[in-house]
């Protein structure tokens, strides 16, 4: 508080004053605010007439299910939504692109694809040729191992104890034992013998390698070139917000037991996803994004767990194929209770502002009123007034 001339203390507007305004008026506050809900619920509910929300609910198989901590943030970001909406090559739609730019950005993928095919391709020789020489090398010692254990069991079989020499019995015993090791031991230390055939292709498959990592950084900034202007395009980032605001995503983790012995305790990691989508009168574009989740999501969930687990066994499977858009109509219930509650809403805040400019308006009154009434202060102000 201050205090005017006359030592008489000004009023001033405290939190007290606000909750007093308050609770004064709560009357006049809970009036307006039904009448306003009722006013703007009647409003929502015929302007809600007649529209209708498109509805479907995918899901997917994961497996495994590790690193997925960062998932549902990524399927919700805008890369994804934007992701939805390109070309199945990556790039937005021909007719909205500089004829030139488009055109080196397919050659660029398409040098990176078949790098990329040569690539694996050479991973799939190798494979087979350490497959084989792992296959041969097994076989070998499984074959001793059981030729070691069939002497080993014929000597031990005979009855007359006057044929058996504890040295031979000590000496195939050993040699059984010895081949069993061998082959337990080759079981855990794969051995892939280093053939001619298998440096060469180790040396194509390095060079394949090298050109997949340069040729993807040259594609990346080829599609990025025609993307990006692209993406600047109000109406496509009216489409990006559009699909962030209409699907959901929901993740559940889950642990199979997986029978790999006679009282096997394993299990493995298995996750689902599934993705809800609701679009407001606008069925065409429901449709489309069913069909792009279908096609897109697979694709992005395996790319992103491999990336951030370095794994290359991630599989993602559509499990609900036949899944389709269907019409719901939402009545006009709901829209008028939300529209109703935002009206009411906005009253309080109104009539609660001009409430308080109005005690505001009179507090200042007052205190004007006080001070003009002291009669050193009426002094002051004509002597003042005189010496002008």
């Amino acid at each position: 508080m201050s205090e005017n001339m006359n030592n008489q203390p000004e009023k001033e507007i405290t939190l007290i004053d606000l909750f007093r305004l308050f609770v004064s008026k709560w009357k006049i506050l809970v009036i307006v605010a039904l009448l306003a809900a009722i006013v703007g619920g009647a409003i929502g509910g015929l302007l809600s007439r007649g529209n209708a929300v498109y509805k479907s609910t995918i899901s997917f198989n994961l497996s495994p299910s590790d690193s997925t901590d960062s998932l549902l943030y990524n399927l919700q970001s805008e890369s994804f939504a934007e992701k939805l909406l390109l070309e199945e090559n990556g790039l937005p739609p021909k007719e909205t692109c500089n004829a030139e730019d488009y055109a080196a950005a397919v050659e660029a993928l398409a040098a990176f694809d078949a790098v990329r095919k040569e690539k694996a391709e050479l991973r799939l020789a190798l494979d087979c040729i350490q497959m084989s020489a792992i296959q041969n090398e097994y076989d070998k010692l499984e074959s001793a191992y059981v030729a070691a254990y069939d002497i080993w069991s014929t000597y031990m079989s005979v009855q007359d104890a006057d044929l058996k020499d504890d040295d031979k019995i000590a000496l195939y015993y050993t040699q059984m034992k010895e081949a069993e090791t061998a082959w337990n031991q080759y079981k855990t230390e794969t051995y892939y013998p280093a053939t001619e055939e298998k440096i060469d292709l180790q040396q194509k498959y390095n060079l394949a390698n090298i050109g997949v990592r340069e040729l993807r950084i040259e594609a990346e900034k080829a599609v990025e070139k025609v993307v990006a202007p692209w993406r600047e395009n109000k109406e496509v980032k009216n489409q990006i917000a559009s699909i962030m605001n209409s699907a959901t995503y929901q993740y559940e983790s889950l642990n199979i037991p997986v029978e790999t012995g006679k009282n096997a305790e394993n299990t493995k990691n298995k996750g689902y996803v599934k993705i809800s989508i609701a679009v407001e009168n606008d069925a065409e574009f429901a449709k489309l994004l069913l069909e792009r989740f279908k096609e897109r999501t697979p694709d992005f969930i395996e790319q992103h767990i491999e990336e951030i687990s370095g794994s290359t066994h991630v599989e993602c499977k559509l499990i609900s194929p036949f899944a389709s858009v269907q019409k719901v109509d939402e009545g006009f219930v709901r829209p008028a209770i939300k529209t109703g509650l935002i009206a009411a809403v906005i009253a309080l805040v109104l009539v609660y502002a001009v409430l308080l400019v109005r005690m505001i308006v009179r507090t200042n009154a007052n205190n004007k009123k006080t001070v003009d009434d002291c009669p050193e202060v009426a002094q002051l102000n004509d002597e003042k007034t005189i010496e002008q």
